[in-house]
C-alpha cells in the first residue's frame, strides 16, 4: 500500500500538537461502529462498498461460506487467553492473533497469526492516536472506535484527552476485547500502566451492546496491511490516511480498493475458532441492522451463547460417547461369538444322539 498523503507523528509527551494536514484520497463518510468479516480471496465474494450503491439493509456484506455439512452446527472454542510469549499484558485470539499492550507510548500493538516477539507489529496504534501499519501506512483516529480483526474478534477502543491536549486530539484510554463468550478488558494505557482485568464470560452479550464510534476491519494479507472503513456493514473503501475536520480526525479511503482478506488471515472453516467467528457475525449483523439493545439484536446474542453451550457439551460429550460406542461393539461383537459357540455345542448334541 503506497502512502497518499505525508503525515508528521508527534509524541503525546508533548502539550503542543501541530499535526501536517491530510490530502484527502476520496470524499469522507461518517464513523459509526460497524461489523464485518472478511472474504476469502479469491473466491469468496468481495464485500460491497459505497461506490456501488450497497445497502446496509441487510447481511449482504457477510461472507457465509457455500453450504456443508460443517455448516449444520459451528464449534465451540475458547476465545481469548491471557498472557503468552509475548508477556503478561497479551491476549491471543481464537485464530491466533495478539494484541500486546505495550507500557509505553499509550500504545498497544496487533500481531498476525504466525507473528512473534520481536517483529515488527502488523499494526501499532499509539499517541494521539496514530495508527502505524506494518507496510509503512499512517493513519489517525480521535473518537472511540472499534477494530475488528478477521477471526471475528472486536477491538472497542475508549479514548480520552489528557491535559494540556489541544481540541481533538486523544490517547487510548482502555480497550474491550470479545471473542466468542470471552471478554476481557485492558485499562490504564493513557497512563502507560496497563492493567488486564479479568477473563469475563459476557462476550456475546457485551458484543451486542457496542457502543463505539466508527468501525475499522482488517484485510489484506500478512505482508499488505489494509484496513477498511465501514457503515454498518457496509465499506466505505481502504484507509489511505486522515486529516483533521471539526476537532476530530477523519479517515480518508480509496473507494476503488475492495475488501478480500487472505486465507492465511483467517480461521479454517469448520474450526473452532471458525466457530466462533459465525456466531459474533451473526450478532453484528442484527445490532447494524435492528440497533444496539433492540429486541432481535438481544434474542441473536442470547441464541449465539445458547448455541455456543450446546456445541461446548456436544464436543466434551463427543468422547465420552465414542468410548461407549466403541464398548457396546466389542460386547456386540462377544454375544455373537457366543451364540455361535453355543450354536456348535448344540449341532454336536444334534449330531451325537
Amino acid at each position: 500500500m503506497k502512502l497518499h498523503h505525508h503525515h508528521h507523528h508527534h509524541s503525546v509527551n508533548h502539550g503542543h500538537h501541530a499535526h501536517g494536514t491530510h490530502a484527502p484520497h476520496t470524499t469522507q463518510a461518517a464513523s459509526t461502529a460497524a461489523p464485518t468479516t472478511a472474504p476469502t480471496a479469491p473466491t469468496a465474494t468481495p464485500l460491497p462498498h459505497a461506490a456501488t450503491g450497497a445497502s446496509a439493509t441487510g447481511p449482504a456484506w457477510c461472507t457465509l461460506p457455500a453450504p456443508g455439512p460443517e455448516q449444520s452446527g459451528p464449534p465451540a472454542g475458547q476465545g481469548l487467553t491471557k498472557g503468552n510469549e509475548f508477556g503478561a499484558n497479551a491476549i491471543r485470539t481464537a485464530g491466533g492473533y495478539t494484541i500486546v499492550a505495550e507500557g509505553k507510548d499509550q500504545a498497544w500493538s496487533i500481531y498476525a497469526p504466525g507473528q512473534k516477539p520481536g517483529d515488527k507489529p502488523h499494526t501499532r496504534i499509539w499517541g494521539d492516536p496514530h495508527v502505524d501499519e506494518k507496510d509503512g501506512t499512517r493513519w489517525d483516529f480521535t473518537n472511540n472506535s472499534n477494530f475488528r480483526l478477521p477471526d471475528g474478534t472486536n477491538i472497542s477502543v475508549t479514548t480520552t484527552k489528557l491535559p494540556g491536549f489541544g481540541e481533538g486530539y486523544k490517547v487510548s484510554d482502555s480497550i474491550d476485547i470479545t471473542n466468542g463468550f470471552d471478554h476481557v478488558a485492558v485499562t490504564g494505557l493513557a497512563q502507560n500502566k496497563p492493567v488486564v482485568g479479568e477473563m469475563k464470560t459476557d462476550g456475546y452479550g457485551a458484543r451486542a451492546r457496542l457502543e463505539a464510534e466508527g468501525a475499522f476491519v482488517l484485510g489484506g494479507d500478512k505482508s499488505h496491511v489494509a484496513w477498511f472503513k465501514t457503515d454498518k456493514g457496509v465499506v466505505e473503501g481502504e484507509i489511505t490516511g486522515a486529516k483533521m475536520e471539526g476537532n476530530a480526525y477523519q479517515q480518508t479511503v480509496n473507494k476503488e480498493s475492495t475488501y478480500a482478506v487472505d486465507p492465511s488471515l483467517q480461521p479454517k472453516v469448520g474450526s473452532q475458532a471458525w466457530g466462533n467467528m459465525m456466531r459474533d457475525q451473526a450478532i453484528d449483523v442484527a445490532r447494524d441492522v435492528f440497533g444496539k439493545g433492540s429486541v432481535i439484536t438481544e434474542i441473536t446474542a442470547f441464541g449465539a451463547a445458547v448455541d455456543h453451550v450446546e456445541k461446548n457439551l456436544e464436543q466434551q460429550l463427543a468422547p465420552l460417547m465414542e468410548r461407549f460406542s466403541n464398548f457396546f461393539t466389542l460386547l456386540s461383537r462377544s454375544m455373537n461369538l457366543f451364540d455361535l459357540f453355543g450354536m456348535k455345542q448344540n449341532r454336536h448334541a444334534f449330531m451325537a444322539s
